[in-house]
């Protein structure tokens, strides 16, 4: 399902999540994705079919998501459209909410 290194991280996540430090805290599963000039639509499909995927993996082990949502190809982390632009800006951001959010 996922790379490697992402599955690591991801069971990082899990583990810190589950201290009792973290009790009631929540998360939020942010997609992004590449422009696509052929498809307008696409980067949005891609970038809330990446956050789904996230947050069922970490919902499935427990662990609370709030949010989970695709921002499409807003806020690109390097610009241009060639292989490491897209490498990067193709990518999921977990964010840590705030109790009570």
């Amino acid at each position: 399902m996922f790379e490697a290194r992402s599955a690591h991280d991801l069971d990082r996540l899990i583990a810190f999540m589950q201290q009792p430090a973290m009790r009631g805290r929540a998360l939020a599963v942010i997609g992004f994705a590449t422009p696509d000039t052929a498809n307008r639509l696409y980067p949005t499909i891609a970038s809330n079919d990446r956050a789904d995927v996230v947050a069922a993996y970490l919902s499935q082990r427990g662990i609370v998501v709030k949010r989970a949502r695709g921002l499409g190809a807003a806020r690109p982390l390097l610009g241009g459209d060639d292989t490491p632009a897209k490498v990067r800006n193709e990518r999921v951001e977990i964010w840590l909410l705030d109790a009570g959010r």
